[in-house]
């Protein structure tokens, strides 16, 4: 464990999830439905990132009333346990820095401050075809058929960094 002196700021990695996809598809036909992803993809890491600098960076701390906290920042989206986790750069005095109290305070922040505007916003969209079934009644034999036929469907991406089943907040000191 490092050790450092009382007056000097340190800066520690907080991790907080594990974070969910949660993918809508919208059919032409106008039916929508959604699907969820937990598991880690590099690709779509790298764009919650990219969309989380562009729209979400902003420094969390001038939302903390507790002590000791100087700058919280979005760090990155980071494979842990084959999940995503939201990472954040946290400057603190360590002299009037409670950690328990922070971490709650971020836990807070995942599941109703900054993580819940994150998880009402699409970060990706993309353009399909799917396949859609309907049965219907053979006019000459009476029985149920099957039938298919494609659709065009747009999907969008969300994430939210909060996972209430398993959602844990620890630090780098703490790993």
């Amino acid at each position: 464990m490092r050790k450092y002196r009382e007056s000097e700021s340190i800066t520690e990695i907080f991790y907080c999830g594990p974070g969910s996809i949660t993918i809508w598809h919208y059919i032409a036909n106008g039916d929508s439905y959604d699907e969820g992803d937990d598991y880690f993809n590099s690709y779509t890491a790298k764009t919650i990132e990219n969309f989380i600098k562009e729209e979400f960076d902003e420094d969390l701390a001038q939302y903390y009333d507790g002590e000791g906290v100087e700058s919280v920042k979005f760090y990155k989206i980071e494979n842990n346990r084959n999940r995503y986790y939201t990472l954040f750069n946290v400057t603190y005095d360590p002299g009037l820095f409670d950690r328990e109290d922070f971490k709650e305070w971020l836990t807070g922040q995942m599941s109703d401050g900054w993580g819940e505007g994150l998880e009402q916003q699409v970060f990706a969209t993309d353009r399909d075809e799917e396949d859609v079934e309907y049965e219907e009644e053979d006019e000459e034999t009476g029985e149920t058929v099957t039938n298919t036929y494609s659709e065009d469907v747009t999907l969008e991406y969300y994430y939210s960094p909060w996972n209430s089943h398993f959602f844990e907040v620890f630090s780098e000191v703490e790993l």
